[in-house]
């Protein structure tokens, strides 16, 4: 570790040099970065380049150094989740990802560390972004299975409050964070 690299996982067949990324003496490696799954890319991930790759490089660089058995991830961020589990899955990594249910204000809020500094209206409209999410889950559970008519409640809930700006609202899957119609 004392070079600066983080610890990888060798593959099978021998290690592989990547185009891009150079170790020193100039031989390329990959052990630098831990490339994030296709899921980063999709949904937020379009908004936020490079921060997966952060986002995983980081998460793999611990769960090396801690060798734990398992990790907990709020699924608060769900494609953050999503991504770290592929990653886990990709790279061979022997840790459990476990993702934690998001915990709630009395009003609904998600509880997060950037949550505390809106002012009582800007928590008041943010509770728009909860509400919209569970008016898409009882549409989904009483039968609603077009992806079109979810979004544009979301979408409208969301827009219903002054101060709200919309990044981006995707309906996907689960497992890919592929967009889907129905």
């Amino acid at each position: 570790m004392s070079s600066g690299r983080t610890a990888h996982l060798p593959r099978s067949g021998g290690r592989r040099d990547h185009p891009g990324v150079t170790r020193p003496g100039g031989c390329h490696d990959s052990s630098r970065t831990a490339g994030p799954a296709r899921a980063a890319g999709r949904a937020g991930g379009r908004s936020r380049p490079g921060h997966f790759k952060g986002v995983t490089t980081v998460v793999l660089k611990l769960l090396n150094l801690s060798r734990a058995d398992r990790a907990y991830f709020g699924e608060k961020d769900a494609q953050q989740l999503v991504v770290i589990r592929k990653m886990v899955k990709d790279l061979n990594v022997n840790v459990e990802i476990v993702g934690c249910p998001i915990v709630r204000e009395p009003d609904n809020l998600a509880k997060s560390s950037r949550n505390v500094y809106l002012t009582g209206e800007q928590r008041k409209q943010a509770l728009s972004l909860s509400r919209a999410l569970f008016m898409a889950r009882d549409a989904v559970e009483k039968g609603e299975r077009d992806a079109g008519r979810i979004k544009d409640m979301i979408v409208k809930e969301i827009e219903s409050q002054s101060l709200a700006k919309i990044d981006y609202v995707s309906v996907v899957d689960a497992e890919e964070l592929n967009d889907v119609s129905e």
